[in-house]
């Protein structure tokens, strides 16, 4: 029996789910979205009705290129990765014998560049300061992401062990919640 490429998504966040509601919001929510922009491209009937193994390498060009429309290469490479991680996935377990057309993806753009990610200046700092204005949890968070250079997901998952007030410092090491670092 042939599979949809939606439901290999399904069966793959079905691999990754945790059963932990918290731990598995945010693979629930890349698939959904994964799936959703699929859809979009190729229309509900390539998703969800016809076999993944009828899907050709311009299926998945249209895809990449629909998402080129709407958000920056490497959000395109992110996505297109959960595809292809979904596709593999099912490919290998059910030991099929057809390619993966989501893989290999060439997406022009993509990929870091000396620019990017740039540490913000003292006046890009001094300007934030100024108009930001946030409730006191937010704060605390715009404070430590300023005042560390850690990025987001390192501070949203510090744990009380993770602060010493003693020496007023902040260690950020993998937790049950952030995983690797």
């Amino acid at each position: 029996q042939s599979l949809t490429i939606a439901e290999c998504l399904d069966r793959h966040l079905t691999y990754k789910l945790h059963g932990d509601e918290e731990r598995d919001r945010l693979p629930r929510n890349i698939s959904a979205r994964a799936k959703k922009y699929l859809i979009d491209a190729l229309g509900a009937s390539a998703v969800e009705d016809l076999p993944v193994e009828e899907l050709t390498r311009l299926d998945a060009n249209k895809f990449r290129d629909t998402l080129l429309e709407r958000m920056k290469p490497n959000s395109v490479v992110r996505v297109m990765n959960v595809v292809s991680a979904a596709l593999t996935f099912v490919i290998t377990e059910d030991d099929l014998k057809f390619r993966n057309v989501f893989q290999k993806m060439v997406v022009k753009g993509a990929g870091a560049s000396k620019a990017d990610r740039l540490p913000l200046s003292k006046d890009d700092i001094y300007e934030l300061n100024k108009v930001f204005d946030a409730p006191d949890d937010i704060a605390a968070l715009w404070a430590t992401l300023r005042d560390t250079g850690a990025r987001l997901s390192e501070i949203v998952y510090l744990a009380v062990g993770d602060v010493s007030l003693q020496d007023k410092s902040v260690a950020i090491r993998p937790n049950s919640l952030r995983g690797s670092l």
